[in-house]
């Protein structure tokens, strides 16, 4: 080993380097070493040649490293990883120590018969993994020069160790792992970070805490069977000791997508804390076929919130995929808390069942097999708060025919009260990407409507009436008895108000005696209205009525005898 040693710089162009980080270190076999005295940097350049081709091995993160240089400024708590600064390369990658691709693996064969895993494996079990590049010459019967370009190539890729002076060799695990990993012998992982940045830095390492950050990294696969995949925001990623890492951003689980701000992988147990998740999205199955014949994805048209628990990409042996058939319930996803589904869309009745208000609170769940799961999966338990409509309703979101998370339930016989037992409805509730919607009768003091379209808001109720009957009476006040049908109504609770409007018929009063084409007001002090009353011989129109039980009073109106 020689080093230059200059009054402004020290360089040496073949030097093993170890990073220490605390216990474990960041270490490379041979690399041009320069120190400028006056920038205090340090740079590790990792040349084209020989032993320098050799990858960074991190066993702090448990990673295998792609990049140039290293480089390192006297007392800065970074050290920064990437490219030669005016390289035209800028990507750079990071993959698990467990990492294996087959086609990389066969496409060390070349055009020899005997994979050269198989037979460097074969030999080292006779010399205990220990033996000099001569001796595996004269067992292979391949020429030293050959032999000892397959010693650097096979360093450099991490499957041993080996020494260019005196050509000793020491092999790596590795070696049988990948070996075990090609005959689907031994679990392996795909877990893989590439890193694309405009500029010479794609990662660093802080020496407080030996956190690794990488930068530009676009997309993470993390399984090949489970269709599981990150894309972290602002494309970072913090790796810690033994390949966990956190992020932000997007998680694509089968047919399920988290968008959150904070995660955690944990890769021994091979799951994602899903620390703080803005919201989960689904894609469920078409209901109908598209022209092709086939059932398409369509996406849920409602999100769950505030979502907190834990993504299970795959058994904790099954990294790889191999035994899938064995873990067909993967990708899991367990609901640790509450979540909620809210329904303040503008498109959902123009945004009236605001957040804080109306909501369907889900109980904690499960949902197994992500990537193939069915639309009856897709069921939550929990509870309705509907903002006073009606007391809180506990009944299971499903699916719906819009593809809005919802339910259709009846009230049962007794009915249910509506803002606060101001009215009351009977027969069927159903929610879904209208809104909370009726079909029934609703019953407002002495007016029973029946409708097959009612829309329940916090504000009010209205819809189309296909019959009203409003049942005369004396006390507690005097109103008239009113019949009709295709009608709307409107009931407005905070008004104490029901409003029926002719839609296209007129409403029969007074036991028929009279034809109302307008509208009627009935609140707990009385009935009004407004429009024409028609009598048969005469008609009477006006903007304001006072109806009693067999009397109309207008202070103003306009009278025709016909």
């Amino acid at each position: 080993l020689m080093y230059s040693i200059e009054p402004e710089r020290i360089t040496s162009d073949d030097v093993a380097v170890y990073v220490k980080l605390d216990k474990d270190s960041l270490y490379h076999p041979s690399v041009s070493f320069r120190f400028l005295k006056d920038k205090k940097q340090l740079s590790l350049i990792k040349k084209d040649e020989g032993m320098s081709k050799s990858l960074f091995f991190d066993s702090y993160q448990e990673l295998d490293m792609y990049f140039e240089v290293l480089t390192w400024k006297q007392g800065d708590p970074l050290i920064e990883m990437g490219n030669l600064s005016g390289s035209t390369q800028n990507k750079a990658s990071f993959e698990s120590f467990d990492y294996f691709r087959l086609k990389r693996y066969t496409s060390m064969l070349g055009i020899d018969a005997v994979h050269p895993l198989v037979r460097l494996n074969d030999f080292s079990k006779q010399n205990e993994g220990k033996f000099y590049a001569g001796e595996f010459a004269v067992y292979s019967k391949i020429q030293k020069e050959q032999i000892t370009s397959l010693m650097i190539d096979m360093a450099n890729k991490g499957y041993l160790k080996y020494d260019v002076e005196t050509e000793w060799v020491e092999t790596s695990p590795r070696l049988r792992q990948h070996i075990l990993n090609s005959a689907e012998k031994r679990d392996y992982d795909a877990l893989q970070f590439n890193s694309e940045m405009d500029g010479s830095v794609n990662a660093s390492i802080n020496l407080l805490n030996n956190d690794l950050t990488l930068m530009g990294v676009t997309r993470i696969l993390m399984s090949d069977s489970q269709d599981v995949k990150i894309f972290p925001s602002d494309k970072t990623v913090i790796v810690k000791k033994g390949r966990d890492f956190t992020f932000g951003g997007v998680i694509q689980a089968g047919r399920l997508e988290y968008f959150g701000k904070e995660y955690f992988f944990h890769y021994e147990p091979f799951t994602i804390d899903l620390l703080n998740v803005d919201s989960v999205s689904f894609m469920a199955t078409s209901f109908e076929k598209n022209d092709e014949g086939k059932h398409t994805l369509k996406r849920v048209k409602n999100v769950l919130e505030q979502v907190s628990g834990t993504l299970e990409i795959d058994a904790p042996s099954n990294k790889s995929g191999i035994n899938q058939k064995d873990y067909t319930a993967y990708p899991k996803f367990n609901s640790a808390k509450e979540s909620f589904v809210f329904y303040d869309r503008g498109n959902i009745q123009r945004g009236v069942y605001v957040r804080d208000k109306f909501y369907y609170r889900s109980d904690p769940f499960q949902i197994d097999s992500l990537d193939n799961f069915t639309n009856e999966g897709l069921t939550f338990n929990g509870t309705l708060v509907s903002g006073g409509i009606f007391p809180d309703i506990k009944e299971p979101i499903t699916l719906q025919n819009d593809y809005a998370l919802g339910f259709e339930r009846a009230t049962g016989t007794a009915g249910l009260p509506l803002y606060g037992r101001k009215a009351k409805f009977n027969a069927t509730i159903t929610l879904n990407g209208r809104g909370l919607q009726g079909n029934g009768t609703l019953e407002y003091l002495t007016t029973t409507v029946s409708s097959k379209s009612l829309i329940f808001m916090p504000d009010s109720t209205l819809g189309r009436a296909d019959t009203l009957t409003n049942v005369a009476a004396t006390t507690p006040t005097k109103v008239p008895e009113v019949q009709g049908g295709d009608l709307f109504v409107r009931l407005t609770p905070a008004d104490d108000l029901l409003r029926t409007e002719m839609l296209r018929k007129p409403m029969a009063m007074f036991g028929g005696q009279t034809l109302l084409h307008g509208t009627t007001d009935l609140k707990p002090s009385g009935m009004t209205g407004a429009g024409l009353a028609d009598f048969g011989n005469a008609t009477l129109r006006s903007d304001l009525y006072e109806f009693e039980t067999m009397l109309i009073h207008a202070d103003t109106s306009d009278f025709r005898l016909t």
